[in-house]
């Protein structure tokens, strides 16, 4: 899958992950407008005058940075003018602690005892099968959007797995159908392809005795579809349609998500 057939350009060096979500077919034949919605992981590689200046070019009005508080204060955003920012974990533990979802974090999930499998089917549980459920970031990433606050850039640290929900959320809101929403995710393991292969490099010896540890370092690093499958799942055995998701979880009446369409569809 080519990621240039979505967004036609990867704009920084130190940043990896960023795109948009402009470009893609909503069902009524439209087109999600370009330049509006950006996802990526975190910003504290943006240190490079170049990526700074081709930030500022963006005229983004909106970071929303769904980090834990841990993780921003590891690698803090920087600080754009003109540019409003929100800090707005969007994972937590069933006992309202956030949770930490860098790589890192994620392999010592993957790696805890008693919560092990070839194939990350706990972690995938345990984080997808919740997070588009009650989320406070994702309510305020949608709070913006309704309100104009455009264009707007939403992150966690690495893109990939509370960004990449986010991202589906909002594609399916405009319209766009669940498999284009998906190859969309998918899209990540393209993004990270260097991240995935130097974890695969520096667990090759565990790898080779253990080859199920592949998939889960992959997953660490990367993303897994059916973990977006999943969550996608979940919102239709509770809600029924994503019409009754975006009603119930964000406001977002019939007259509401049309107002949407008419006005980030072209």
């Amino acid at each position: 899958m080519d990621k240039k057939q979505y967004d036609g350009e990867t704009l920084f060096q130190n940043t990896m992950n960023f795109r948009e979500l402009g470009g893609y077919k909503s069902a009524d034949g439209r087109s999600v407008k370009r330049h509006i919605f950006y996802r990526s992981g975190m910003l504290g590689n943006l240190t490079d005058k170049s990526d700074r200046e081709t930030f500022e070019k963006l005229r983004i009005k909106v970071i929303l940075d769904f980090r834990s508080n841990g993780e921003v204060n590891a690698v803090p955003d920087p600080v754009f003018s003109g540019t409003d920012y929100f800090h707005i974990c969007a994972l937590y533990e069933e006992d309202g602690r956030e949770l930490e979802f860098a790589p890192i974090d994620i392999e010592k999930l993957l790696m805890n005892p008693g919560t092990i499998s070839a194939h990350g089917d706990w972690m995938i549980e345990k984080v997808y099968g919740k997070m588009a459920f009650d989320n406070p970031g994702f309510r305020k990433l949608f709070q913006e959007i309704e309100e104009g606050h455009v264009p707007i850039l939403f992150h966690c640290t690495a893109g990939k797995d509370r960004t990449g929900v986010a991202a589906m959320l909002i594609l399916l809101a405009l319209g766009v159908d669940e498999n284009t929403v998906l190859d969309d995710y998918e899209l990540t393991n393209v993004y990270r392809k260097e991240a995935i292969e130097a974890a695969l490099r520096e667990h090759a010896d565990q790898i080779e005795k253990a080859p199920e540890f592949r998939k889960l370092y992959s997953l660490a690093e990367g993303v897994d579809r059916k973990a977006a499958e999943l969550a996608l799942s979940r919102i239709k055995e509770r809600y029924g349609t994503y019409d009754a998701y975006f009603e119930a979880e964000y406001g977002l009446t019939g007259e509401k998500i049309e107002k949407l369409r008419n006005c980030y569809l072209v």
